[in-house]
């Protein structure tokens, strides 16, 4: 049973409506988490609790929680309790993504150490006021909003399409997380060379991988730096590909 009953108003700021690489229910999951952020500041539902009231799997949920806080907008803790512990969800925008150069060293972000009020402390404090208050604009700034899918990315445009092209197309998903994670790597022609030599050797000598079973999308394999679990090749035999791809500098 609930421990208290949910705010009126569930917050759903403009960022996470408008951010095509959330699923529709992780938009109504952050919503839900962002009413019963309750006086203390955090949410305590189990992924037992949101299962029963939208009739997800909680395996479904669990996912659903994973990406909320991979995107940046919760925060999750374990809290000792009288009864052993309990999972503490803070919401609100936690991530900071600038693709040009990272966050500046002396950036005042919500990701400052705990031990200086940090995400846990601003967390609670936007959570109360959410609850407080009828809802409210959120403040400019943070992660970018994009009005419209991009075209491109930002990082060697020609070398990602060159990429995602001769990416398996079981793999070829979410397109504009890709770029994001593209941009975020930012690689260099050396590593490049070392992404389009693993891919060869998966194409060549991964049964499962020629059947197209298992292929994470292209954005988890550049997130998770999937290319590492490619037995190394030579270049001469990573070369005898008929794909053109490594062989040409140019494509990627």
């Amino acid at each position: 049973m609930p421990k208290e009953m949910p705010g009126y108003w569930a917050v759903l700021p403009a960022e996470i409506r408008y951010d095509t690489g959330l699923k529709p229910n992780a938009k109504l999951l952050y919503a839900e988490i962002s009413a019963l952020a309750n006086t203390t500041g955090y949410c305590w539902a189990t992924n037992e609790h949101f299962s029963e009231l939208f009739g997800l799997g909680v395996s479904t949920i669990s996912r659903l929680v994973s990406q909320l806080e991979e995107r940046g907008y919760i925060q999750t803790e374990m809290a000792a309790t009288d009864k052993g512990s309990e999972r503490r969800i803070y919401a609100g925008i936690f991530q900071v993504r600038v693709r040009h150069g990272g966050l500046a060293e002396k950036s005042n972000t919500p990701l400052a150490e705990k031990s200086k009020g940090g995400l846990a402390e601003i967390g609670k404090q936007n959570n109360i006021n959410n609850n407080i208050y009828t809802p409210y604009s959120p403040p400019k700034g943070g992660r970018r909003v994009r009005s419209a899918p991009r075209a491109a990315p930002d990082w060697c445009p020609d070398r990602f399409e060159g990429l995602w092209k001769y990416y398996p197309k079981q793999g070829r998903k979410d397109k504009q997380r890709a770029m994001d994670e593209w941009d975020k790597l930012a690689p260099d022609a050396a590593l490049i060379d070392t992404i389009a030599l693993a891919l060869q050797t998966l194409n060549k000598h991964d049964e499962q991988w020629r059947r197209g079973i298992g292929i994470p999308y292209l954005h988890r394999f550049l997130r998770d730096r999937r290319w590492e679990d490619a037995e190394e090749a030579s270049e001469s035999d990573a070369r005898q590909s008929d794909s053109g791809w490594a062989d040409d500098p140019e494509v990627i």
